[in-house]
């Protein structure tokens, strides 16, 4: 399992993250998110601090004030994402 950045916290592995979502699942921290396909996924509200999303696929995706603070960010497609309202800052 791969540590989260410098906190070395283990990311976690999530499964079927659009599943959990219309579950009623927003609390996605430290998630470990890597090459995932979530394009067009509707992530509205979640909290994704800390989670890897490198290369992960946001195209179209509606992530509306969904915090991304301290996410790893690094070469994700996010054209066509809403992230209106979206904690980008790097603190958490």
């Amino acid at each position: 399992m791969q540590a989260a950045k410098a906190y070395q916290i283990p990311l976690r592995q999530v499964g079927d993250i659009r599943g959990k979502y219309i579950a009623g699942e927003r609390d996605f921290r430290w998630a470990d998110l890597r090459k995932a396909n979530l394009k067009k996924a509707d992530l509205s509200g979640a909290n994704l601090s800390g989670a890897n999303l490198e290369e992960a696929n946001l195209s179209g995706a509606e992530l509306f004030g969904t915090d991304l603070r301290g996410a790893e960010l690094t070469g994700p497609q996010l054209r066509g994402a809403n992230l209106k309202g979206a904690k980008l800052d790097s603190e958490i």
